[in-house]
């Protein structure tokens, strides 16, 4: 991926009282996280998530990809009609003995939106809302502690992200599928990325699970 001025830079060293550099806190990894159709898709002709649910083998690998995943991150970031669409399909959704429903219900969510006010998640702790100054906002979310910051869905805001060099990973999820239109992932990046195949692996159903970092 191109150095771009606007990256979010590493805190600059300091010295401690023994003398040694100190780089400070380490910044979290913004990751780009999709289910994607072969063609590139997020989202099928209807607007919504609507391939792949029926892929033989999937209802067992699924899950128990979703689980290892979900391990890694510690807030969940993304744009309005994804926290709209995933919200009404989460929160209502039990969370016992449903380590994917208790993950997306309880771990910390900020929404990027200039038209929002509240962000409520059902009975759960309500969202925290990004409506200016994205850029000093997320350096801010980048410096707390904690795991990752996954991007769910939110093409818009991931196009918004990648166009500035601000994205760190890039992780998707292929369905052996054709949809043929629908909401592409990288529609409006409007110069190139050059990223590294950094991990592969295939399920039995033929969804390839792809990590993608940035070339140095």
């Amino acid at each position: 991926m191109p150095t771009d001025s606007r990256r979010l830079k590493e805190p600059e060293s300091k010295r401690t009282d023994s003398g040694t550099p100190d780089k400070g806190p380490k910044l979290r990894k913004l990751v780009v996280a999709e289910f994607v159709s072969l063609d590139g898709y997020i989202a099928g002709p209807s607007g919504h998530l609507d391939f792949g649910g029926d892929i033989e083998d999937e209802a067992e690998e699924m899950p128990k990809e979703m689980v290892a995943t979900q391990r890694q991150w510690g807030t969940l970031l993304m744009g309005r009609r994804t926290y709209e669409e995933i919200s009404e399909s989460w929160a209502p959704v039990p969370i016992e003995g449903n380590p994917v429903a208790t993950f997306m219900n309880t771990v910390p969510k900020v929404v990027v939106s200039r038209t929002l006010n509240d962000a409520p998640w059902g009975k759960w702790e309500r969202a925290r809302i990004i409506s200016r100054q994205i850029g000093a906002e997320l350096e801010r979310l980048r410096r707390e502690p904690g795991k990752d910051i996954a991007i769910l869905g939110s093409a818009s805001l991931v196009q918004q992200l990648a166009r500035k060099g601000l994205v760190d990973e890039i992780k998707l999820i292929v369905f052996p599928v054709i949809v043929g239109g629908g909401t592409p992932l990288f529609s409006r990046v409007n110069h190139g990325l050059r990223l590294r195949l950094a991990e592969s692996r295939r399920h039995k159903s033929g969804v390839l699970v792809l990590r993608y970092v940035p070339m140095s």
